[in-house]
């Protein structure tokens, strides 16, 4: 038997919540920030795009867990479209297998718990290739403007192939609020990146206390019965923009400010 703390352990590799800390460690401290920044665009577009393909196949869940849909992965589908993502863009082949190795983890994690059998991790892994592939296509082919106006565009349409089949959930609206959000932090703080440590530790703690803000108002906005998906969500458009405003507060802090350009 595998011990259950590690089953855990790989499975929260593979959570959302996981995977936007490190994303936000990244960006923060400035390591291939450019590449975090388009992952967590990757990671949102796929989250919506999934819901989709899920009410395209309708296949249903295992009965243990209740009702909805299952292939492809979710799970699956947002993990192997971010450490795939990494898998394609970094250069060293042990970091490579390593991210390989972490993805066949997770995938194996889930059907070992009975979350999902092996054709709905597979159909994840495939779609998450095809699409880290047909990125690969438009990069080389388009130049990244152009890349982001048709990100923008797939999105919305997806977005709203969904309302019209009256198919609205949570985190639907959570991932479509992130992505514009992480498309206005890139926008207005494109050429701003912090270089010290100090200043990268202090941008955590201001991040941290911004997003205690943001969840605040989040709460707030429940208190006044702001039922309505599309509004109950909002919020959640503000924590990629509070990364973005951690990061530029602390550039114009006296005696921790040596801001550069950031090599985007």
């Amino acid at each position: 038997m595998i011990d259950d703390d590690v089953i855990c352990f790989v499975l929260k590799l593979g959570q959302v919540d996981v995977i936007a800390s490190i994303i936000i460690l990244g960006i923060l401290f400035n390591y291939r920030r450019a590449d975090f920044e388009h992952a967590a665009c990757f990671v949102c577009f796929v989250i919506v795009f999934n819901t989709l393909l899920k009410n395209v196949f309708k296949v249903p869940l295992f009965p243990h867990l209740g009702s909805g849909y299952a292939f492809p992965s979710g799970h699956m589908h947002a993990s192997a479209i971010f450490y795939g993502y990494f898998v394609y863009k970094t250069p060293s082949h042990i970091a490579r297998g390593v991210l390989i190795a972490i993805l066949g983890c997770i995938g194996a994690a889930i059907v070992y718990r009975h979350f999902h059998d092996w054709y709905d991790i597979f159909g994840a892994i495939a779609f998450a290739s095809a699409e880290i592939a047909i990125y690969h296509f438009l990069q080389t082919k388009y130049a990244p403007r152009y890349i982001t106006i048709m990100s923008i565009l797939s999105l919305i349409i997806i977005f709203y192939t969904l309302q019209l089949f009256y198919i609205s959930e949570a985190h639907v609206w959570s991932a479509f609020y992130i992505f514009v959000g992480f498309l206005i932090g890139m926008r207005c703080c494109i050429k701003i990146a912090l270089t010290e440590l100090i200043q990268k530790f202090t941008g955590l703690l201001l991040c941290g206390g911004l997003f205690v803000v943001v969840h605040m108002y989040g709460k707030f906005s429940e208190i006044i019965e702001r039922t309505e998906l599309c509004l109950s969500q909002l919020n959640l458009l503000l924590f990629p923009i509070a990364i973005y405003l951690a990061i530029w507060i602390v550039s114009k802090i006296p005696g921790l400010s040596r801001q550069r350009f950031s090599e985007k």
